[in-house]
């Protein structure tokens, strides 16, 4: 509560595009992170892998160690994940935190790591490969994601950076509905971009009036009994909550007038 009245900052993780059915693919993925080889790469052992010869080398021992991968696959063989916090977020801070959640989330895994500094987010790379030393499988759905950005933003705030990983919905922030990934990567670089206008999707605007319907009852009630406590800090908490709380809607009301008559009418 105490994260959503005051807007923490909150973290990202995000599975980006790539099939990872082929060796060939993955190698490409690590050329690319490691910027042909000019970056340096960190895996899960804290091994560097510097330059061409390396990555060759690195791209053989996921080949080989533990479950052998096929040249080519009908399944996923690598999962491409960024970890990002705004800009400003303390660099190094932020690295340590992401190597710290990986320990955790992909132990026995082979992974590899690398930090870019060519977006205003700071952000790290990870490619993981999907089956284990031991043969199970990574598998990730969204309550792992939700999972991952919590013990992110947990490593963040051991490391004295504010962060927080609050569902979407708690914080009642309408979604970005069918909005591609290339298109917000270009417009972050400030690129022009000219997207087809999204459509409006029936059912998704129904679920998120129900959840958001939910969320208000909640919190109407929440900030009743804090305001009603003996504790100053609770009563000082409902009143940072409701203010926030009531910005936040005004917010989504404004981006809903944004809206395109004619994708309004869709709705």
């Amino acid at each position: 509560l105490q994260g959503i009245a005051k807007r923490s900052k909150q973290v990202m993780v995000k599975i980006t595009a790539g099939k990872n059915r082929s060796m060939k693919s993955i190698k490409a993925h690590m050329e690319y992170l490691s910027r042909g080889g000019e970056e340096t790469l960190r895996d899960q052992d804290g091994r560097e892998i510097t330059g061409t010869e390396a990555l060759k080398e690195a791209a053989w021992g996921w080949k080989y160690a533990g479950p052998m991968m096929e040249e080519d696959s009908q399944y996923k063989q690598a999962f491409n994940i960024v970890f990002s916090m705004p800009e400003g977020t303390d660099e190094q801070a932020l690295y340590a935190a992401v190597k710290a959640t990986a320990e955790i989330e992909f132990a026995g895994h082979q992974w590899v790591m690398v930090q870019h500094f060519d977006e205003p987010q700071v952000h790290c790379h990870i490619c993981v490969k999907a089956e284990s030393m031991e043969g199970d499988r990574l598998n990730p759905r969204k309550a792992d994601l939700q999972r991952w950005r919590e013990n992110f933003a947990y490593e963040l705030r051991q490391r004295g950076v504010e962060a927080e990983a609050t569902r979407r919905g708690a914080r009642m922030q309408k979604e970005k509905i069918n909005k591609p990934w290339a298109v917000t990567r270009m417009e972050e670089r400030g690129q022009d971009t000219n997207p087809v206008p999204a459509q409006a999707n029936i059912e998704k605007v129904e679920k998120w009036k129900a959840s958001e319907k939910r969320a208000s009852n909640s919190y109407e009630k929440i900030i009743t009994a804090l305001s009603q406590s003996d504790d100053a800090v609770d009563r000082v908490l409902a009143n940072d909550l409701k203010q926030t709380l009531e910005q936040t809607a005004k917010t989504n009301a404004r981006s809903i007038e944004r809206v395109k008559p004619e994708a309004r009418d869709r709705a």
